[in-house]
């Protein structure tokens, strides 16, 4: 069997910047005047912005302009994936590896630049959290600054009000989608919350930013 090629210095650190991503994440790695993607999010960023698949040492890579990136990101962000950006953080010199960084992670949610907002329509994030007899959600548009409250011991009788919000977003705890599913059969309108969920992006945060006693008195 042929042994696997050494990474390169420059992949190593493509490969450190990717790997503290969330899932669902798009890494934009600067190089020059363009972004780059590799492998897995090579492929997913092509399908998606229908640019050029390519290869580089074996392994898939697209590109798009550095000038540019703004459009394109606004539309990895309207396809329910989050975007990071890896910039170069000092000024290239021949012959040494410039030192990259990651300066911005971009969720739907929470999405500002002009051109990743839809003119008339609210761009809402959603947090939210069952607590065994009561659903709390907690929403906001960061481009409003809306932002609001509420809480139900009848699942479904939340969900009408997420619905309509049609969140790009949603934050739970970490495993909540594993307990909720577990509790689907016991639990009127866990199947509905979890269908709710299923097609869209879900971010999952440590459960402590979930305590009740902390968010009340923040």
């Amino acid at each position: 069997m042929a042994k696997a090629a050494k990474p390169t210095p420059m992949m190593e650190q493509y490969l450190e910047a990717k790997q503290g991503l969330p899932p669902n994440t798009l890494l934009l790695f600067r190089l020059g005047d363009f972004y780059e993607m590799f492998h897995e999010d090579a492929e997913i960023g092509a399908a998606i912005l229908g640019i050029t698949l390519t290869k580089r040492n074996d392994y898939p890579m697209a590109g798009i302009p550095y000038h540019a990136a703004e459009s394109y990101i606004g539309k990895v962000l309207a396809a329910g994936k989050k975007v990071a950006i890896c910039e170069q953080v000092e000024t290239p010199r021949p012959g040494k590896l410039v030192k990259r960084s990651i300066t911005r992670v971009i969720t739907p949610g929470t999405a500002l630049e002009p051109n990743h907002l839809e003119a008339g329509h609210n761009r809402f994030i959603v947090a939210l959290d069952w607590s065994g007899d009561r659903l709390n959600a907690a929403w906001m548009d960061l481009s409003t600054g809306e932002f609001e409250l509420a809480s139900e011991a009848e699942i479904v009788d939340l969900l009408p009000v997420l619905t309509s919000l049609d969140p790009r977003e949603v934050i739970v705890a970490e495993e909540s989608p594993a307990a909720w599913a577990a509790a689907r059969e016991r639990v009127a309108g866990m199947e509905e919350l979890a269908a709710f969920c299923q097609n869209r992006l879900v971010l999952e945060l440590p459960a402590f930013h979930f305590d009740a006693a902390t968010g009340h008195r923040t």
